[in-house]
């Protein structure tokens, strides 16, 4: 067995030892293949057949998991979030392979992915991230809103920004320029989704012109109507009815690369 050969062309326990072997689980695999843990198990013991569609998800997610071994032997960093690399079936998943990839040690040379699950996870409030975009420029539209991974939370930490249930949070990245210099091109924001009343002056992600935005948003002196404004001067202020503009959430924190 090559790296080119075809899962089409692999044993189950070829399968089962390369998934290992790279550094994924079953579970991972089965996630990606949107198939049950037992219908996997049933096609790698033969009692199944991979479909069409399966075989290609399959091969794809060997590929993925390749690249972040090869990321890992080169010291090279672990591809950005949104970047479809993770296909994976909860947030220990996530946490034990980003453990592996930056090298810290602290769970993975200790025990099984359950133990390391319980130690990573132990008390903390896990928010999505999603691979969706809020322009701050010209508007980007929303091409998915699947979360691809969660992060975890002291719940301390989270109650001093919002005491809104956990639930109602969630990552998502900032394009453009147009909240320079609160906000800039690929910040990351923590959103709040229970807070969408516009009556009320911040910083909101929106949605208008079928577009996903964060803007700040003040009250307008016009009745029925709310003023956006972008932090950046060379961008105008605009006047929007309410009616128009749907709040998905409000701007609680924001993280940037150094």
């Amino acid at each position: 067995m090559t790296e080119d050969t075809p899962i089409d062309e692999m044993s189950g326990e070829d399968i089962r030892k390369l998934v290992k072997d790279l550094g994924g689980t079953q579970a991972m695999l089965a996630q990606s293949l949107d198939i049950s843990a037992d219908k996997l198990s049933k096609t790698l013991s033969g009692k199944r057949q991979f479909k069409g569609a399966e075989l290609v998800k399959a091969q794809e997610f060997i590929r993925r998991l390749r690249v972040l071994r090869d990321r890992e032997e080169r010291g090279l960093p672990l591809p950005p979030p949104g970047s479809g690399y993770f296909s994976v079936q909860n947030a220990a998943d996530v946490l034990y392979t980003l453990d592996r990839q930056l090298g810290t040690g602290r769970f993975a040379d200790q025990a099984t992915r359950s133990e390391y699950s319980d130690s990573a996870l132990r008390g903390q409030d896990l928010v999505p991230v999603y691979d969706v975009e809020a322009s701050a420029g010209n508007g980007t539209v929303v091409e998915s809103e699947a979360p691809v991974f969660s992060l975890a939370f002291p719940p301390a930490y989270l109650r001093r920004l919002t005491g809104s249930d956990p639930r109602n949070l969630a990552i998502i990245s900032v394009k453009g320029d147009s909240m320079e210099p609160t906000l800039l091109d690929d910040d990351i924001v923590l959103l709040d989704s229970s807070k969408t009343n516009l009556s009320f002056d911040g910083l909101f992600v929106l949605k208008f012109d079928d577009t996903l935005h964060v803007k700040r948003v003040t009250r307008s002196p016009k009745k029925g109507h709310i003023t956006i404004i972008s932090d950046n001067r060379q961008y105008p202020t605009q006047e929007y009815l309410t009616a128009e503009v749907t709040a998905v959430g409000k701007v609680l924190w924001y993280g940037r690369k150094v």
